[in-house]
């Protein structure tokens, strides 16, 4: 309220220096000679100099008429320009029985071409402070021009009628460099009992203005206290209405006003905010906004902007090291998609199924781009993007949030949301984040600290009941998968970067899914190439039953260790093992296949993946293949089917003789349950171990693998079974 306060300083100062200069010039009527004479008292009073410029027109009755034209008044020293004030013409009517009564009664003043430039140092010192001596001097210019009483009290004139016309007053922060500017185009004040009634037209930073309503009187102006306020009118073509008080006027001007709005369009505000602002609307604020000693607060705050609201408490502490903020607020609605995109239309989103060529042919085309992309230079899927850390550092807060929705894009729509979060000193701590989302309920938290270097992330983070289906619906418009997840997180990490925390990360991950259905083209959306391999699997049929699925990673220093990865079907069964470097993101992940019928038992062959997250090469597994034509993994001595036939039910019993879960259980679960606290030598595991050798030395085995070397080369086919028995091992440990 700065702004505020100065404007009623200068205006003021305006008023009573005129009236008091009139006063001394009443005291002689000899005009010319009185030019020098009130130049002299007021720089004696003032420390600065008062110019009358221009001829000096008096009009003697019981109410003289005095006009003055151009009028200056000097600036500081160290000011931007020379004058402070300077007024083209001032005209008014002072009455003079009054005086006998020992009251001065200025009743009509008219200012016209005025320009007043308030304006502070960079130490915050204004150029309307005057100086000591000054001061003590006009302490005596003013009783003489009959501006005190016998004990020196000043009196303070009462001004009747005030109008301004065509001026224009400037305030300028020599800390900031701000710079504000208010014309009038015409300001008319009026007594109105205790208080005044005031009209203005003009503009305020260039925007237009049109007020009216009522003020505290002069006394209040001139003696500081509570000025009463009750403005209402139009600011930036928006409806607008001040009720209330500021308080403290001659010192920090506090306010204490109900302040209501209603605009059609946020961008109206354009040159007030001086940006640019999103054309979003209809928007309606009311709110009670209180300033105490750098304290600013908005009490019973209601806003409605676009199709989102918001209702509450905010309150901003100006007053430390760092700008304080504290919220307590709730919504129906909170629409982030219309800030992001200010208007712009909304993407359509097709829910139709996916052509399987269409949909082959787009994936190969952004399989190119990905490939063009890792060539000029950018191989990476995580972003090396560095976070806005330093924005964590401008500002400390605590935030409370509930909304009925939130909108994040036309895609993504949060349900019950809950926020709760502390920043502090650069650190940030969400203690709770809930919502609900594709069916399923979200809950996490998170602390990430900018004040240290790398900074140190941690969270955690738990979906129950996510729906694939309503998910690939909305992000790939098609169903191909139909099944409910839920998702435990708990990840740390350290970086300034996503990569940098991802190739950082040390945790845990687990995705479960239960019943479902897939159809087929769902692997010409998760990943090309994967459709030939795993296609032949599903028959003639479009979409087979889903049983289960598992997904589970260990994260070691930015390697993802691969726990279990199991998928069971109707059809078929998946169990994959491997790793995913997230420092250069590199794959190396090998998958086993099985099926349940016959006819298709020739292809349900081994494969791996690898190459990197930007462009993932699965192939079949020539080592695993050579091993299946000897019969390898006949009898339950390959671990990964021999769990897939498990989940299935097929394998009756797996390591100690176990059964097979039962139908209402999550098989896949059960399966690695079953398996966790069986001994090694009991499992299949086991039997590779222990049998692996004398397989090798068999005279099947030992073609395929000679085979496989003529493919391979000897040092990659040993590898290979390395790789093969380690893989397997992480299966079955948690």
């Amino acid at each position: 309220m700065k702004v505020v306060k100065w404007i009623l300083i200068g205006l003021v100062v305006l008023v009573v220096a005129v009236g008091a200069t009139f006063y001394a010039i009443l005291r002689s009527l000899n005009t010319d000679e009185l030019r020098g004479f009130i130049e002299a008292q007021a720089e004696q009073a003032t420390g600065r100099k008062l110019r009358l410029k221009g001829p000096i027109d008096l009009s003697v009755s019981l109410t003289p008429a005095i006009v003055l034209k151009d009028v200056s008044f000097d600036n500081a020293d160290w000011g931007s320009r020379p004058e402070l004030l300077d007024v083209g013409q001032v005209e008014a009517q002072v009455a003079l029985m009054p005086l006998l009564q020992g009251r001065y009664v200025i009743q009509r003043v008219v200012i016209e071409n005025a320009d007043i430039l308030l304006e502070t140092d960079k130490k915050g010192e204004g150029n309307w402070a005057l100086s000591t001596g000054g001061a003590k001097g006009g302490a005596a210019g003013a009783g003489s021009a009959g501006g005190s009483t016998a004990s020196g009290t000043p009196v303070v004139p009462e001004v009747g009628s005030v109008e301004i016309r065509d001026s224009r007053l400037v305030y300028r922060d020599g800390a900031t460099g701000e710079s504000l500017l208010l014309n009038l185009d015409s300001l008319e004040v009026k007594p109105d009992g205790d208080q005044l009634k005031v009209s203005a037209e003009g503009s305020y930073q260039e925007a237009p203005f049109e007020l009216s309503g009522r003020l505290g009187g002069l006394p209040i102006l001139m003696k500081g206290g509570d000025l009463p306020v009750q403005l209402s009118g139009k600011i930036a073509g928006a409806e607008v209405s001040a009720d209330g008080r500021i308080t403290d006027l001659k010192g920090a001007a506090t306010p204490d006003i109900k302040v209501q709005l209603q605009a059609e369009s946020l961008d109206q505000f354009d040159k007030l905010a001086g940006s640019s602002l999103p054309p979003l609307g209809p928007l309606a604020f009311s709110g009670r906004i209180g300033l105490d000693a750098g304290l600013i607060t908005v009490d019973g705050m209601a806003l409605s902007l676009g199709g989102s609201d918001l209702a509450g408490t905010l309150t901003a502490s100006l007053k430390g090291a760092r700008p304080a903020v504290l919220a307590d607020l709730t919504g129906a609605k909170l629409d982030l998609s219309d800030f992001a995109k200010a208007g712009a239309g909304e993407k359509a989103v097709s829910t139709a199924p996916v052509d399987q060529a269409e949909q082959k042919a787009a994936d190969q085309q952004a399989k190119e781009a990905r490939q063009t992309e890792t060539a000029g230079g950018q191989p990476y899927v995580i972003p090396d993007t560095p976070l806005p850390l330093a924005a964590l550092k401008l500002a400390d807060a605590q935030v409370k949030l509930k909304l009925g929705q939130l909108i994040v894009d036309p895609e993504l729509t949060l349900g019950d949301v809950e926020l709760a979060l502390r920043l502090e000193n650069g650190k940030l701590d969400i203690s709770k984040l809930r919502a609900k989302a594709f069916e399923g309920q979200l809950d996490g938290t998170l602390s990430l600290d900018a004040g240290k270097s790398p900074a140190p992330l941690a969270t955690k983070v738990d979906v129950k009941g996510l729906s694939v289906g309503e998910l690939l619906k909305t992000y790939a418009g098609s169903q191909d998968l139909e099944t409910s997840l839920d998702v435990a997180l708990d990840l740390k990490g350290r970086g300034d970067s996503p990569r940098a925390i991802a190739s950082s990360l040390n945790g845990s991950s687990e995705i479960v899914g239960g019943e479902g259905v897939i159809n087929n083209r769902i692997l010409a959306i998760v990943a090309t190439g994967l459709d030939q391999i795993l296609g032949p699997l599903f028959g003639g049929e479009k979409e087979t039953k889903l049983n289960c699925l598992v997904s589970r990673f260990r994260f070691e220093n930015g390697l993802a260790v691969s726990q279990a990865q199991l998928l069971d079907s109707s059809t078929f069964s998946l169990a994959g093992a491997g790793t995913v470097n997230l420092k250069n993101e590199n794959l190396d992940l090998k998958f086993d296949t099985r099926t349940r019928e016959a006819a298709l038992v020739s292809l349900a062959i081994p494969f791996v993946v690898r190459g990197t997250l930007a462009d993932p090469k699965p192939a079949p597994d020539a080592l695993g293949a050579a091993m299946k034509a000897s019969e390898f993994v006949g009898g339950g001595s390959n671990p990964l089917a021999a769990l897939g036939e498990m989940v299935s039910g097929q394998g009756g019993q797996a390591g100690g003789g176990t059964a097979a879960p039962a139908a209402t259980e999550n098989s896949c679960v059960t399966a690695l349950e079953q398996t966790a606290d069986v001994p090694a030598s009991k499992t299949p595991i086991g039997s590779v171990k222990e049998s692996l050798d004398k397989v090798l030395k068999g005279d099947d085995a030992q073609k395929a693998l000679d085979s496989a070397k003529d493919t391979l080369g000897k040092g990659d086919v040993k590898k290979g079974l390395d790789d093969v028995k380690k893989g397997l091992e992480g299966l079955f440990k948690n």
